[in-house]
């Protein structure tokens, strides 16, 4: 298995990467990072550096994944696992969302829609299509301090996430680990 060490320092293209991405929940620091091959085999684990980005010196050609690290908005540790199809270069809770519904056998296409369309029918977000490639390739926490679109697109993440923890809290309070098993 190929490794490759963080941007700590400068992004990933000072340090001479080739690809580089950022883990988002706020930034997440710390966490180590699985690349995947278009097969799904693990080709390549790395370390978030403090702003939540990470370099590697080949272009991924299938999922990403992160696990653990901290939030450095929120000083919390992270404990879910974040996804992202292949191409994209921010992983965060919408892009595990489009990667959830891709692997219930939709296309990257129709799963993204799928997406966004449940932010308009469930939280009443409209988000303007024009967006929504952009937040597998670009900064939307940064983006949202001057485009009202990416405001949006973090308060769906919030939404996303705060989701997720309520959901598995009540699994774990009413089941126990045998009855999961």
């Amino acid at each position: 298995m190929a490794t490759s060490q963080p941007a700590l320092y400068g992004g990933a293209a000072a340090g001479g990467f080739v690809f580089q991405g950022q883990g988002i929940d706020g930034p997440i620091s710390g966490a180590t990072v699985k690349v995947f091959n278009a097969g799904g085999g693990l080709v390549a684990e790395t370390i978030t550096g403090g702003d939540g980005k990470f370099g590697l010196g080949f272009v991924p050609d299938g999922e990403i994944t992160i696990e653990g690290g901290t939030d450095t908005v929120t000083g919390v540790a992270f404990t879910g696992t974040l996804k992202a199809p292949a191409g994209s270069t921010i992983i965060s809770p919408i892009t595990t969302a489009i990667k959830e519904v891709m692997d219930l056998g939709n296309t990257e296409t129709d799963a993204t829609n799928a997406v966004f369309d449940m932010a308009r029918e469930i939280y009443g977000i409209d988000i303007d299509s024009s967006v929504y490639d952009r937040v597998k390739t670009e900064n939307f926490i940064d983006l949202a301090e001057t485009d009202a679109n990416f405001l949006k697109v973090t308060g769906f993440a919030s939404f996303l996430e705060s989701s997720a923890e309520v959901t598995g809290e009540q699994v774990n309070q009413q089941f126990s680990g045998e009855t999961l098993k």
